[in-house]
């Protein structure tokens, strides 16, 4: 049961991860008014 927890628990903090970056790189590219 704690394995299945950890796995969706990575699962869930790649996805932030990635969105963050994600964010991170189109908030870079728009150009600052």
């Amino acid at each position: 049961m704690p394995g299945a927890v950890v796995c969706c628990h990575q699962r869930v903090l790649r996805n932030s991860l990635a969105f963050l970056f994600s964010a991170r790189m189109v908030d870079s590219s728009t150009p600052k008014p």
